[in-house]
């Protein structure tokens, strides 16, 4: 073998071993995505922004991961910085990475997912005063949840619920009444065991007619969450 053809070998190992160094680093984020995903969650709880910005910052910019679990671990990192963004202050971070968020096929689609991404960026637009745009897609989450779990289900009750508070933000009462008072009937329409749900929001319906200085219906409103408190608590004496 001349030196040339020496030359061209050794060039030849050190490109597969760059290459295998590169896919194998790459390899190794994507293995990482789930430990990543859940320490940021964890500094989340403990309201460590500055830190979870700092381990998952780093991975936002991964484009090839096509693998369901990859993504939705992704998905969650992304989450969790989009809120970390807004709590620090870099509101033009923290709206970057919600449009990251919508860019994923799963925002698109009728799943859980899309639902959980919804919220995310629906909190993003509403912290960055972008009501319009929070309202458009907490109104598609109550389409799916419709769609999903049908009208009565306490998903579609919680939609219904921010759109309302929405609404009340930007000054149209009259619509987040009428929304108020949907949420509070689908909650009692719901035959799951979440009759405590339905006594917290007819306390905070009281609360928004006190906002509005209509005593009689805040009173209303009041009475009837203690009435529901009082039914779980003789419901629950007799268990």
């Amino acid at each position: 073998m001349n030196i040339k053809s020496v030359e061209k070998f050794v060039a030849g190992i050190v490109l597969f071993v760059c290459i295998a160094g590169i896919s194998s680093h790459l390899s190794a984020q994507k293995d990482d995505l789930d430990a990543v995903m859940y320490k940021v969650g964890l500094l989340m709880l403990q309201e460590e922004y500055s830190d979870a910005i700092r381990l998952g910052s780093p991975y936002e910019n991964i484009k090839d991961i096509t693998e369901p679990n990859e993504r939705e671990s992704m998905i969650g990192i992304l989450r969790a910085l989009s809120h970390a963004y807004i709590k620090t202050g870099q509101r033009l971070q923290a709206e970057k990475t919600a449009f990251l968020l919508l860019s994923f096929p799963e925002a698109d689609s009728d799943s859980d997912t899309a639902i959980s991404i919804l919220i995310s960026v629906s909190d993003t637009f509403d912290a960055l005063g972008r009501y319009d745009d929070a309202q458009k897609l907490l109104e598609r989450i109550r389409t799916i949840a419709e769609k999903r779990y049908g009208v009565n289900d306490h998903r579609v009750a919680t939609a219904v619920l921010d759109i309302a508070e929405l609404c009340e933000k930007k000054g149209d009462m009259p619509g987040a009444e009428k929304l108020y008072l949907e949420a509070l009937t689908i909650k009692m329409n719901n035959t799951e065991l979440i009759e405590y749900d339905s006594a917290i929001l007819a306390q905070r319906i009281a609360e928004f007619y006190q906002r509005m200085k209509n005593e009689e219906r805040c009173r209303y409103y009041k009475a009837l969450s203690q009435k529901i408190q009082g039914e779980i608590d003789e419901k629950s004496s007799h268990e």
